[in-house]
């Protein structure tokens, strides 16, 4: 994990749950915190899970981090 957060990349590879929304905002957060300017990397590969965190990513991206979120599917 520390060598993503030094490339900034934060992967998210299992179901949502109070633990792992957690863990992933405070890893937006601190990356952010660092350096507001440069991109961070999600990645995502999970089956979903607690729809209240599901719904609070959105909310994360737009008032709490300065951050662009952009969609890059291939």
């Amino acid at each position: 994990m520390g060598l993503f957060l030094r490339e900034r990349i934060v992967f998210l590879g299992s179901g949502m749950d109070d633990f792992v929304a957690d863990a992933i905002i405070n890893q937006l957060m601190l990356l952010d915190a660092q350096d507001h300017n440069r991109d961070i990397r999600l990645f995502i590969n999970s089956p979903g899970g607690s729809l209240r965190f599901d719904s609070c990513f959105p909310t994360l991206f737009w008032h709490l981090l300065s951050m662009y979120l952009k969609n890059d599917w291939r």
